[in-house]
């Protein structure tokens, strides 16, 4: 029964239709395309109902999101990141996509970038929105701005979106023709 439902989709990256289920979580399936090997998850009942990443931010989470020693390795990787960032890009624009608890775009902001985040969990961008950083609380396909930027980031994010070969062509018409799209996804290889 599970493996019918795997074969329902299409892989984003090649079009193969034969996935083999490497485990369930919750309302997700972890499948692997046969034909290319990328790992995706799709969430049961895809097309039929509204994605809810509330989820992923109930209190629990965001207590531990925000505690000291989890923001202080956050505020480290994001200096980190936007160090690296700096050598490749000429101005300080970033767009940060599923910015969560704005930690990243917090330190950006000090380091100074003109910063904009976008989040689809409620709860999250409107503690974005109290520590006075502009976010826009939804998807990057419903995101209304004249703006353009430097870098569009994507940190551990594109996992959690449906069709990921579909957002980032959405990214496209935010990021200046000279911009950087920066991501980062889990190696599903990795121990």
């Amino acid at each position: 029964m599970e493996k019918e439902k795997a074969n329902r989709y299409t892989c984003y990256l090649c079009d193969g239709r034969k996935f083999n289920i490497l485990f369930p979580a919750g309302e997700f399936l972890i499948m692997m395309c046969q034909q290319c090997g990328m790992v995706v998850t799709h969430r049961k009942g895809f097309g039929k109902t509204t994605p809810s990443f509330d989820v992923y931010f109930d209190k629990q989470y965001q207590t531990s999101y925000l505690g000291e020693v989890t923001q202080q390795t956050l505020q480290l990787r994001a200096k980190e990141r936007l160090s690296e960032l700096e050598k490749i890009i000429k101005e300080k624009t970033i767009l940060d996509v599923g910015c969560s608890y704005g930690t990243f775009l917090q330190v950006a902001e000090t380091e100074g970038w003109y910063v904009m985040g976008v989040e689809p969990v409620t709860p999250s961008a409107e503690f974005v929105r109290e520590q006075g950083i502009p976010v826009h609380q939804g998807t990057l396909a419903d995101l209304e701005t004249e703006k353009s930027f430097d870098v569009i980031s994507y940190w551990d994010v594109l996992e959690h979106v449906e069709n990921p070969v579909k957002e980032l062509r959405s990214a496209k018409r935010f990021l200046k023709s000279s911009g950087v799209l920066a991501i980062q996804v889990p190696n599903f290889g990795s121990n």
